[in-house]
């Protein structure tokens, strides 16, 4: 008899709530093909009226102060701001070295995202000449109800990288002026840029490909949509699929609408300037 699942624990308290007892909610569960045992079912709801939780191990941990407390917040913070090229497991040594808290890696990684730091390279701005339009957009497939099901996002993104091959962080400023923004940067000596183009889908993901320079028409089409969405295409979406992608003029050049529509491509289109209506915009720092 397995576990629960997370489901099946909502249920539990749920009729526990409306007063049925241990036996009746067996009984319940039962009606429904779910096999659970009393005893299972006893320490759901007294978790449940303990600590007003049926997760497994919420955070922080029940009693226990969180892992990651204020000092080490501020730590972080202050290292990256000194270097925002150090990597977590440098500053879980330093965080080890002057606290003596042996912090996971992954437990810095999560810290540090949540203080606003993410990888540099796009920085994501709302369009302010179209919100009607995006707006407009959005009604309409809430009215729609619009599953995305068979949609393909896709994107490019450009990683900027050190001579010793490390990531280079930035800070996210959610008040910042968009000219500000949108300011040139100058390239730091003994950087180097590197390009990657991906699509996602509820299906599932294209291969990654990594490219330098610029994308040209024909680049895009042979080079990124021959090899990696076609394939995925004809594989996961045989059936039928929409394409979407962003309105850069290499995207939206002539020839490639031409081949597009010769290998069966069906663009879907949605406002310009509109980053935050691509999920895989969001999950950038996931994906690498």
């Amino acid at each position: 008899m397995g576990r629960m699942s997370l489901d099946t624990r909502k249920r539990v308290v749920s009729l526990h709530i409306k007063g049925y007892r241990n036996y009746r909610i067996l009984a319940a569960l039962k009606e429904d093909g779910i096999s659970v045992s009393r005893q299972t079912i006893s320490l759901c709801i007294k978790k449940w009226v303990t600590h007003k939780t049926v997760l497994d191990r919420p955070s922080p941990r029940w009693g226990e102060p969180a892992k990651v407390s204020m000092e080490h917040r501020d730590m972080i913070d202050q290292a990256m701001e000194e270097n925002d090229r150090m990597s977590a497991a440098e500053i879980r040594q330093l965080i080890l070295e002057k606290t003596g808290a042996d912090l996971s890696v992954s437990t810095i990684k999560r810290a540090r995202q949540k203080l606003g730091w993410v990888l540099g390279g796009k920085k994501y701005t709302q369009s302010v000449c179209n919100r009607e339009t995006r707006l407009v957009w959005c009604i309409q497939q809430i009215a729609n109800k619009e599953t995305f099901d068979d949609v393909i996002f896709s994107d490019e993104i450009c990683i900027e990288m050190n001579a010793n091959g490390k990531l280079n962080f930035r800070k996210v400023v959610r008040d910042e002026e968009l000219d500000d923004l949108n300011e040139a940067e100058e390239q730091e000596e003994g950087t180097c840029e590197v390009n990657l183009w991906a699509a996602i889908s509820k299906r599932g993901a294209t291969g990654m490909t990594m490219f330098e320079g610029t994308v040209k028409a024909d680049f895009y089409t042979h080079k990124l949509l021959q090899p990696e969405l076609i394939p995925f295409i004809q594989r996961v979406y045989p059936d039928h699929h929409r394409f979407q992608q962003d309105t850069d003029p290499q995207h939206m050049n002539e020839s490639v609408a031409a081949y597009m529509k010769q290998h069966g491509i069906n663009q879907w289109l949605t406002p310009s300037g509109s980053p935050d209506l691509n999920p895989i915009e969001m999950i950038w720092t996931e994906l690498i």
